[in-house]
């Protein structure tokens, strides 16, 4: 690294300020300064108002520490920053507090969930996902959800239902659905020793479809919630090929008539 001294001997006369461990600062003189300083007295001095440049010194390391490497190149963009999903959450989750304590129309609710979306850019997807985790999180701040799981969502989905309905609609907002319930068993107990009963509530209630349900479960990594939810899709499975052989009988009798 370059002393002080050292850079005053390649500058001569020039005052160098140092402003941290390897940057000075180097007053710049042009032709016309120096020209207008040796016609004032040709002091050597430069005049107090002139600029100055950070002067260049030797890198530390080699360039290839400054420079991203090829794997950071090709992997995209960075991601959103965690902290806007956070911030919707929590204003979700205030927005639907409010409203069950007011008992306000729960149409109102909708308006504000959608202009926290556009206010923080979320897409449709995150939208269905983070609306149910906030339904699931009021849950869990009941009274009794312990010993009541099941009972404490059917009372909320009675005042929440008008916004559970308007974003959980098709198949890939009932999948967003089931993975919010899924994410919750890390963190709740709760909702991971009741996650087969939810869903098959969620079911009964004709807010999630059993394809979903079985396309989801065939999907999931955790061996322990699968275990937990065979008998439910094994169920599920049973009753859907009961169905399809009752339609099959009618349709024999039909012909026969």
């Amino acid at each position: 690294m370059l002393s002080t001294g050292c850079m005053q001997r390649q500058w001569g006369t020039t005052p160098v300020e140092k402003i941290a461990d390897r940057a000075y600062t180097i007053p710049v003189l042009d032709e016309e300064d120096t020209d207008s300083d040796e016609e004032e007295g040709g002091s050597g001095q430069p005049a107090l108002n002139q600029p100055h440049a950070i002067a260049p010194l030797p890198e530390r390391y080699p360039a290839s520490v400054y420079e991203p490497s090829d794997e950071e190149c090709d992997s995209g963009p960075a991601s959103p920053v965690p902290e806007d999903a956070n911030i919707f959450l929590s204003e979700v989750v205030e927005s639907l507090k409010r409203g069950l304590a007011e008992k306000s129309n729960a149409e109102y609710l909708i308006l504000e969930i959608n202009s926290s979306r556009y206010a923080y850019n979320m897409a449709l997807c995150e939208v269905n996902y983070y609306v149910v985790k906030a339904i699931l999180q009021i849950m869990l701040q009941q009274d009794g959800v312990a010993t009541n799981t099941v009972g404490t969502l059917r009372r909320l989905l009675a005042y929440f239902g008008v916004v559970f309905r308007n974003y959980i609609r098709d198949r890939d907002a009932m999948m967003d659905c089931l993975k919010a319930l899924e994410e919750m068993c890390p963190a709740s107990e709760t909702v991971r020793a009741k996650l087969p009963q939810l869903v098959h509530y969620l079911y009964e209630a004709d807010l999630i479809g059993e394809q979903v349900i079985v396309e989801w479960y065939d999907g999931l990594a955790d061996a322990g919630l699968q275990a937990a939810l065979s008998k439910l899709v094994q169920w599920l499975q049973e009753s859907s090929e009961e169905e399809e052989d009752d339609d099959d009988d009618d349709d024999d009798e039909e012909e026969e008539d």
